[in-house]
């Protein structure tokens, strides 16, 4: 049917749908329509409007008679923005301190996307907690960490990286089709933000200078890359890399022990750069400073008591002697067996027997708590000399045999998803390099990790 036209008299009614509104010709606007929350077509021109006023007329009968009714009313009117004066220009911004200056600046990432915040809620819920040891851990984990991701793009970008490969190795929580479909995207994500962080690592250290002034920068550089060599332990064993050697000769590079020497030198570089600061500098890191004691820290799940390691290390001391004795390494090999008895003693505090070749200095002949396996592991590779690596690249009998009593180590301390597989891909390695004469010198370690085929 065709449409009813609206009657466009003055003192006419004008139709909406189902109801009429009669126009009452008040001014500067018809009551009625405002009271309906309709826009009057007799209203006056936008040039001569004026801004609406709250409704004082009376209310309806119908409105007055029924009690305890609030006759307040909300109207909603439609205004003609004309008369609407310009923002006023926000005042300028105060001048930057030096040490805002210092602090890189954050920006929003357009390739960031959903899947990215799913990986922070991870982190922060989960891979955290993971990696936790003792409370300066957790603290340094769940709080130190995302704060400084949330100033510093470096640690944001290895942050994700990092959870993203424990979401990727975790059952998944939820057999929805929307979870599935993230894990497959863990691989695409990970690349992403891990190469982004690396170049971003690598434009900090190219600026010695910024860990040198000890700079909430400097902060920022330390603690990425310690998440690059979580990283590379969470990846997972690959082929022909063994940690701390790989099947290449004695030139090829050595990544992830690398890294880890890497993470030493930037400590050291940090310490002088506060040192140098003063006594103010070092009260305002004292908090992260605590929480940087054990840089390399993993779960707590120690195993039971290492017992024999004593009586192991003292069969690699004598076959030390007897292999290397016109061998210019020898002084080099039996302080890389001191440094792993001390390793093996804090871990699991108790007196070294009295025996020849095996005592310590009095010092650490005694211990009261075990040490965290990150800490022993960090104290071990920094204090080993260059010559033991370069030795331990070239596959040399005694420096294998060492390595391989320290995988001990790992595997009865470290129990995280960051190094599963890591002992037992370390130990065959060994193996394989070893002649069958020397692979009796590592049966122990085989016996301990518990190998069946080897």
């Amino acid at each position: 049917m065709p449409r009813k036209s609206h009657r466009k008299s003055r003192n006419g009614c004008r139709t909406c749908k189902s109801r009429h509104v009669k126009c009452d010709e008040m001014k500067p606007e018809c009551s009625n329509c405002l009271n309906h929350s309709v826009q009057c077509v007799y209203g006056p021109s936008p040039k001569d409007a004026q801004p609406a006023v709250a409704n004082t007329r009376k209310p309806s009968r119908a409105r007055a008679e029924l009690p305890g009714i609030n006759t307040f009313k909300v109207q909603f009117v439609e205004f003609n923005y004309v008369n609407v004066s310009a923002a006023p220009a926000a005042p300028a911004a105060p001048a930057a301190s030096p040490a805002e200056e210092d602090r890189e600046p954050v920006s929003t990432d357009p390739a960031f996307c959903l899947e990215d915040f799913e990986l922070q809620h991870f982190f922060l819920t989960s891979t955290c907690l993971s990696l936790m040891e003792d409370a300066p851990s957790l603290t340094f984990w769940q709080s130190v960490v995302p704060r400084t991701a949330c100033r510093f793009p470096i640690v944001h970008h290895l942050m994700l990286a990092l959870a993203c490969l424990h979401m990727a190795r975790s059952p998944s929580p939820s057999p929805e089709p929307e979870h599935h479909h993230n894990r497959n995207r863990c691989p695409l994500r990970f690349d992403y933000h891990y190469g982004t962080g690396l170049q971003l690592l690598s434009n900090g250290l190219a600026q010695p200078q910024a860990l040198a002034n000890a700079t909430h920068g400097a902060d920022a550089i330390w603690i990425g890359s310690i998440l690059v060599c979580f990283i590379g332990l969470a990846r997972g064993p690959r082929a022909d890399e063994y940690l701390f050697f790989n099947r290449g000769g004695a030139a090829a590079p050595v990544e992830w022990l690398t890294l880890l020497r890497g993470v030493n030198t930037i400590s050291t570089m940090l310490r002088k750069g506060r040192a140098a600061a003063g006594s103010a500098e070092e009260e305002r890191h004292q908090d992260l400073s605590e929480n940087q004691r054990h840089p390399i820290q993993n779960s707590a799940a120690a195993g039971t008591h290492c017992t024999g390691y004593q009586e192991a290390l003292t069969r690699v001391r004598e076959f030390t002697e007897e292999r290397a004795a016109a061998d210019p390494l020898l002084p080099i090999y039996r302080m890389a067996i001191e440094h792993t008895l001390r390793a093996f003693q804090m871990a699991f505090p108790g007196r070294i027997e009295d025996r020849p070749g095996c005592a310590l200095p009095a010092a650490t002949a005694m211990a009261t708590r075990p040490e965290p396996f990150g800490f022993v592991l960090f104290t071990w590779v920094t204090q080993m000399e260059e010559l033991f690596w370069d030795a331990l690249q070239e596959k040399r009998p005694v420096a294998l045999v060492i390595l391989a009593h320290f995988v001990v180590l790992m595997y009865r301390l470290d129990k995280t998803w960051v190094s599963h597989g890591w002992p037992e891909h370390i130990l065959r390695g060994i193996w394989t390099f070893l002649g069958k004469e020397d692979r009796v010198l590592v049966r122990w370690p085989i016996d301990e990790i518990r190998i069946l085929d080897l």
